[in-house]
C-alpha cells in the first residue's frame, strides 16, 4: 500500500473520509424556513456550530415544491407554527420536529 499511498496521498485521504462516513451513523437534518430569518439563523448556528462530520443537511423554503420533490429528505416537511423548523433523522426515521435551537442541540447530541 505504501507506494500507492505516496503516489496518491489526496486520494487516500478522501477514501478514508468516505469510509468513515459510511461506517458512522449520520444525522440527516431537514430544515424548513426562510434562510434569512432570525429563527432559521439560530437553527443553522446549532447545525453548523460545533464540528459534526457525520451529518447531511437540506433546507427548503416554505412553498418551494421543487426542492421537496428533488430532495427526498425534504418531502412532507413543514414549518411548525409558522417558525423555522428542523427535523433530525437517522436511517430514514425522524424525530419530532423542533423550532427551538436548544431542543435541536439536544437531538443532535443523541446518537
Amino acid at each position: 500500500m505504501s507506494p500507492a499511498l505516496r503516489q496518491y496521498p489526496g486520494g487516500f485521504g478522501h477514501w478514508l473520509s468516505a469510509l468513515s462516513f459510511y461506517l458512522a451513523p449520520a444525522h440527516e437534518i431537514a430544515l424548513v424556513g426562510n434562510p434569512e430569518s432570525d429563527d432559521m439563523r439560530a437553527l443553522l448556528d446549532v447545525v453548523f456550530g460545533p464540528y459534526r462530520p457525520y451529518q447531511v443537511v437540506a433546507l427548503a423554503v416554505p412553498g418551494d415544491q421543487a426542492a421537496a420533490g428533488a430532495v427526498p429528505l425534504l418531502a412532507d416537511r413543514v414549518q411548525q407554527e409558522g417558525r423555522a423548523s428542523a427535523y433530525v433523522c437517522q436511517g430514514f426515521v425522524c424525530r419530532a420536529p423542533v423550532a427551538d435551537p436548544a431542543l435541536l442541540a439536544q437531538q443532535l447530541a443523541q446518537r
